[in-house]
């Protein structure tokens, strides 16, 4: 299969950064043919010019981590997961045993699915590797498995592309 890869820094070294280079970031990809965004980020402010720059790619897929707070994105928001949108994929966090990690944000409504992001093995700076935990870090496991259905089927539509995701995960109370 071939896929490429596509980074858009828009965070810094703390990992704070403004909406504005995500959105900046957002558009690039999508007007570059990225089909999948993985966006390891988040927070409780929604932006209206967020939302409008997912609405306007819709031929690409946004898989967004659900938060580090340990609360149900349903009753408080984490953005952009809360942005109800066709093209936005919500992904918590689970650990070795499958079960919800204790700081991965939830929400029936808001979050998709959950996939590994405690202890998950990563670059560092200083050209190193560590183990580092969140929903960031199960988020690029959706978007990697994402990717390849594409490589393998390219003719997929976004929906396509969520439906065999969500119908393929394994339901976990």
């Amino acid at each position: 299969w071939i896929s490429a890869l596509m980074p858009l820094r828009v965070l810094d070294d703390n990992g704070s950064g403004y909406v504005s280079d995500a959105i900046a970031a957002y558009a690039y990809a999508a007007r570059e043919g990225a089909r999948v965004v993985n966006a390891s980020l988040g927070g409780p402010s929604f932006s209206r010019a967020e939302r409008d720059a997912l609405v306007a790619a819709p031929n690409t897929l946004f898989v967004v981590a659900a938060g580090n707070d340990a609360t149900d994105n349903d009753a408080s928001p984490d953005y952009p997961c809360d942005y109800d949108l066709a093209n936005v994929v919500c992904v918590a966090a689970t650990d070795r045993d499958d079960t919800l990690a204790s700081f991965s944000n939830y929400g029936r409504v808001q979050v998709d699915l959950a996939a590994p992001g405690l202890n998950i093995l990563s670059t560092l700076p200083g050209n190193r590797y560590g183990e580092l935990s969140g929903t960031s870090m199960a988020t690029p496991h959706v978007a990697g498995v994402l990717a390849l259905a594409l490589a393998s089927n390219p003719d997929l539509s976004s929906a396509q592309l969520i439906e065999m995701l969500l119908s393929n995960v394994d339901s976990v109370p």
